[in-house]
Formats: C-alpha cells, sequence, structure tokens
C-alpha cells in the first residue's frame, strides 16, 4: 500500500490501492475518539418522527427508553360495524424520555396492509 501526500494538506495521504484518504494526525484521531466516547456515555433522546405511511390501517410507534411511549393510528370517528378507512401521509409523532440506545419501533396489533415510506427522526444528545 503506497501512500502519496494531498497536496495543501500535511496530516492527509491518499491511499494508491483504495484512492481512500487517510488523516494521518494521532491528535486529531484521539481528540476525535475522546468526543465519540462522551457522546455515548450521554443520554440520547428521540425528539421528534416524522412516519411517511400509505394506506396503513393499524399503526403503532414507539420509541423505546425509559418512560416510552406507544401511539396508535386510528381512524376517527370509528364505529363498530362499519369499515376502517387506510390512513395516508405524513404522521408526526413527539417523544419523551432517554436513552443510551434510542430506537423507533413501528408494529401493529393485527396483520393489515402497512407501507411504511419513509421515516425521518430527530436525535438529540443532551
Amino acid at each position: 500500500m503506497a501512500k502519496l501526500r494531498v497536496e495543501n494538506y500535511n496530516d492527509l495521504v491518499r491511499d494508491t490501492d483504495t484512492q481512500a484518504i487517510i488523516n494521518t494526525n494521532k491528535t486529531e484521531y484521539e481528540l476525535y475518539m475522546f468526543r465519540h466516547r462522551e457522546r455515548q456515555e450521554q443520554g440520547q433522546q428521540i425528539r421528534h418522527c416524522i412516519l411517511d405511511i400509505n394506506s396503513a390501517l393499524d399503526v403503532n410507534v414507539k420509541a423505546a427508553n425509559n418512560t416510552s411511549h406507544e401511539l396508535l393510528i386510528t381512524p376517527l370517528n370509528f364505529t363498530i360495524g362499519s369499515d376502517m378507512v387506510a390512513v395516508t401521509g405524513k404522521k408526526e409523532f413527539n417523544f419523551l424520555g432517554y436513552s443510551k440506545n434510542p430506537t423507533i419501533t413501528v408494529s401493529q396489533n393485527d396483520p393489515l396492509p402497512l407501507k411504511v415510506l419513509a421515516m425521518a427522526i430527530e436525535l438529540q444528545f443532551v
């Protein structure tokens, strides 16, 4: 593996086999690893989740943390015996609580049609 210096950057070299740029500054790397470990020690919070769904009849969105919240999407004005109306569009959920491994779980109580088109999550380090 041959390394070539990157022009105008003393701490960067290019690996000639993979074309990867490599930072050779150990102090900078150690500082990065220190900050990374600090972030891992901190609590994290999923503050906001936007779920883009298509033709969903039953969706549970749950944040797995110390104070897990479960939100259920159901049609408004539903009466027993009537047909359920599929939900389509972007649904927003706000969550509270902290965890070292914040996650979002999307599930259903019954095996009904569900298409998740996209999910956007806002994560905050505290």
